[in-house]
């Protein structure tokens, strides 16, 4: 004996309610793509803060801690592009306040030990250097 339900196919219950979850999951992209924004960024400020940023580079470290606030604040808004943008500033902040730590404290060891100081790292020099 057979229930009378279709399970598969055109038309059966399993096609309708995967039509039904994907009109569901189309409006809600803006968190979606929040969220893979904001765990980046969370987790270059929290890196910074274990770096000891706040002490080392403090500009960098508490701007990127505020842009991660207001991203959080933006999203609870539902400001999602702009939550996006400033998740992203936080993550650059973050990474920024990451080597800017790692450079103050390479000088005041080599200080300490009296070598000469390193030239700087900027950017240019970085970016050269990966290829």
């Amino acid at each position: 004996m057979t229930s009378g339900v279709r399970s598969t196919g055109p038309g059966g219950w399993v096609t309708k309610v995967a039509g039904i979850v994907c009109l569901c999951l189309v409006p809600g992209c803006g968190p979606g793509l929040y969220l893979i924004d904001v765990l980046p960024a969370s987790a270059a400020v929290h890196g910074a803060e274990q770096s000891g940023a706040a002490e080392w580079s403090p500009y960098e470290y508490w701007t990127a801690r505020e842009y991660l606030e207001k991203a959080a604040e933006e999203a609870n808004e539902g400001n999602y592009q702009d939550a996006i943008r400033f998740a992203e500033r936080a993550r650059d902040m973050g990474e920024r306040a990451q080597r800017g730590t790692s450079e103050h404290r390479r000088a005041a060891s080599d200080a300490a030990a009296g070598r000469p100081p390193r030239p700087a790292r900027t950017a240019a020099s970085t970016a050269g250097a990966s290829r």
